[in-house]
């Protein structure tokens, strides 16, 4: 083999293994960058869930003083018509309005407990990209020691073929009139 062919093999090889360690090197900050995106992800959703928790005791406790408003209205009503506040009709309606807001806040929970549980699903997928963000990054480095010993195996032919032509001249020089032999 020339002198050429073998400084562009070697060149080649060489460009190879300088192209997939800076591969290997994007995919492990890439890697980073995704893992950082995801825990910045659950950061954002624990803050949309501390949000939503204000604003569903803000919604219950307003429930609570629209039911009481209700019924106080209620009494002064019925006292200012009857002039009593023992009546039938006076507890009927405070049952009513007791049970209205009982029923918002069933609601209010029932929303609040949806929102927890989309809360925690979302946490669970950001911990998810995490763990596929990690094993990009170990793929990419696997890859490229894969690559690297793809190019070595089709090297090897002309590696050895190299060192069959070295081999005889390296010999001839033991031998020959600086030699030993």
């Amino acid at each position: 083999m020339d002198p050429v062919t073998i400084g562009l093999t070697v060149a080649g090889f060489a460009t190879s293994i300088l192209g997939t360690m800076s591969a290997s090197s994007d995919a492990k900050q890439i890697s980073g960058y995704e893992q950082q995106n995801a825990g910045l992800e659950m950061q954002v959703n624990a803050q949309r869930k501390n949000a939503m928790e204000i604003d569903a005791r803000r919604r219950q406790l307003d429930t609570v003083r629209n039911a009481q408003r209700s019924r106080h209205a209620a009494v002064a009503t019925v006292q200012g018509q009857t002039g009593s506040t023992q009546g039938t009709g006076l507890q009927g309606a405070q049952a009513q309005l007791s049970g209205q807001g009982n029923f918002n806040l069933q609601g209010i929970n029932q929303n609040l407990e949806i929102g927890r549980n989309i809360f925690g699903l979302d946490t669970s997928i950001s911990q998810n990209k995490i763990a596929i963000a990690g094993l990009q990054g170990s793929q990419g480095t696997a890859q490229g020691i894969a690559a690297i010993g793809g190019d070595i195996s089709r090297s090897a032919t002309s590696l050895g073929n190299i060192s069959q032509q070295i081999s005889p001249s390296v010999a001839s020089l033991f031998n020959g009139p600086f030699g030993i032999g």
